[in-house]
């Protein structure tokens, strides 16, 4: 211990960097510290945990055998151990970086900390693969410290507690193997050079940047449509964020697709409490459904009393269309704020809910039909219920259809339909680093051509759309009240004051027009003179002409 030098301590979080280690779940806890060190004979910097208190030698012989098996870059790596009286050190190479801090200093705008979330999500993958082929077990990001190498600048990840291999999928995770980062962008980014941006735009594609907004700078939405709705892939609907529930949707732009032709279909089931069967529904529980020849699908009751609900989720990922024009449409309709209330539908889910009621007995017969998925399409990429989505009947072959008033009374479940839809939002700052990065690779950021360049299909504004328009003065931006401020000041101000309005405002210009334009506004001054005269008198007056010519 006397050849290490403890420079500084490290800080894990806002407060101090003691991390408190539990030894085989008892109450006593040890404390693991964390600090930067110089070791006699060693020219580079290195990275000292010390144990310390109850249990410390069992935590810090539990952690060295652990590391002693991962000799990989995304894993510190062990240099040495030591020990003096009640204090054991672990020794690792380089000078580690906690995550926050690296991305906190180096990670000063949404481009950067885009880019690193997603260099950082292959490392993590890195690590699990690791694990998994080691332990067949992984590690979650919550369950361990993430650090930076200051040598490598690579993820290393420390101090695990790791999971059983099945459910370690980290938020970073979610772009997938599309893009595979490159070292050298890395390596050529200096720590406090200016060229951060430049290098990962000059390093990026569009299609790649679109991405890593799709899957790291978005929001997900879920809400629920009126059943008589219809659903479009594509389409941006105004959700405010504090309702589940939209009952008349406000379309503001869709997507003129001609098919969908990448759809994904999937079936779900929600399951109930487990209910004692009888012979006839023994078997595993898979409710597949059997196909009909009309294309329906037939599933026995009994299937149905172990289930709450049939879900059929249909999915289209319409992001990147959406983010090679998103500044086009705000710019169009003048949206300056509240991004984030605009969301675009990337999945629709249509529910079959199911309800016994006082009459249900499990020893009835009966088979429940459910339309097939054609019948659930209403457009090339539109969808909504139809007439009929779901019957009972007790006919095996769907033959004689009962109404809902007979399936009622009959004892069957009763059948709810739910309209529901999924998508993603993206804040202001998200759009305003999209305008940067367009404008950047040399587009209009407020055009299409960035969707034409691309061959996306163009986005259409809906012909119902009505947004109120903000308006920017020296305080910021505001939401558009002037219709209202007109017409309260309207109703105050005498007519003298409204003229003197309209001459102030466009008695400059009569010269243009050769005086003509005075004449068009402003109406004669007897004119002006009878527009004071209440309405009432005036009508009078007018009523009085007519009888005196009539006679």
């Amino acid at each position: 211990m006397g050849e290490i030098d403890l420079q500084h301590e490290i800080q894990l979080d806002d407060d101090s960097g003691v991390v408190y280690v539990v030894y085989r779940r008892r109450e006593q806890r040890c404390a693991r510290r964390m600090y930067s060190a110089k070791i006699d004979g060693c020219k580079t910097a290195m990275t000292v945990a010390l144990y310390q208190g109850p249990n410390a030698e069992q935590a810090w012989q539990k952690y060295i055998s652990m590391h002693s098996w991962l000799r990989h870059p995304n894993f510190v790596q062990l240099y040495g151990v030591a020990s003096i009286g009640p204090t054991y050190a672990a020794v690792f190479h380089d000078d580690l970086i906690p995550l926050r801090k690296f991305r906190n200093i180096h990670c000063n705008s949404p481009i950067l900390s885009l880019y690193f979330r997603a260099y950082w999500s292959h490392e993590f993958r890195a690590v699990n693969d690791h694990l998994i082929s080691m332990f067949h077990r992984a590690v979650n990001e919550d369950k361990c410290t993430l650090w930076i190498r200051a040598s490598t600048r690579r993820l290393c990840v420390d101090d695990m507690i790791l999971n059983d291999g099945t459910a370690w999928s980290l938020s970073y995770l979610r772009f997938g193997g599309h893009w595979k980062p490159g070292r050298e962008d890395i390596d050529r980014m200096s720590y406090n050079g200016p060229n951060h941006e430049a290098v990962v735009i000059s390093s990026l594609a569009l299609s790649d940047y679109h991405k890593f907004c799709g899957n790291y700078s978005s929001h997900s939405r879920y809400f629920s449509f009126p059943v008589h709705a219809t659903a479009t892939f594509g389409m941006v609907v105004k959700h405010h964020s504090n309702c589940c529930k939209i009952e008349l949707p406000v379309n503001i732009a869709f997507l003129p697709l001609q098919d969908v032709r990448d759809t994904s279909w999937t079936w779900d089931w929600d399951w109930s409490a487990p209910r004692e069967l009888d012979s006839a529904s023994s078997g595993p529980w898979i409710l597949d459904g059997d196909l009909m020849p009309n294309s329906w699908r037939r599933y026995n009751l009994h299937q149905i009393f172990a289930v709450t609900g049939i879900h059929r989720y249909i999915s289209f990922d319409s992001t990147e269309l959406w983010l090679s024009q998103a500044n086009h449409i705000f710019s169009s309709l003048q949206i300056r704020s509240n991004h984030n209330q605009y969301v675009v539908i990337h999945q629709v889910t249509f529910t079959w809910a199911f309800s016994p009621t006082t009459r249900s007995s499990f020893t009835s017969q009966g088979w429940l039909f459910v339309c097939p998925d054609t019948q659930l399409r209403s457009g090339p990429c539109s969808f909504r219920w139809p007439d009929c989505a779901a019957y009972w009947s007790h006919d095996p072959f769907g033959a004689v259809r009962l109404s809902p008033e007979e399936a009622e009374e009959a004892g069957f479940p009763l059948i709810t339909l739910e309209l529901s839809v999924f998508g993603d939002s993206w804040d202001s700052i998200a759009y305003a680093e999209l305008r940067q990065f367009h404008q950047a690779k040399g587009f209009a950021p407020d055009s299409q051509e960035i969707a034409r360049h691309l061959g996306h299909p163009l986005y259409q504004l809906c012909d119902e759309v009505a947004i109120e328009t903000p308006f920017v003065h020296d305080g910021g931006i505001e939401e558009d009240n002037t219709d209202q401020h007109d017409a309260t000041n309207m109703a105050t101000m005498n007519d003298e004051h409204i003229y003197e309005t309209i001459d102030s405002k466009y008695g400059d210009e009569d010269e243009k027009f050769g005086g003509l334009q005075a004449d068009i506004l402003l109406p004669s001054r007897g004119v002006r003179f009878l527009s004071k005269v209440p309405t009432v008198i005036l009508a009078l007056v007018v009523l009085c002409c007519l009888s005196y010519t009539t006679y």
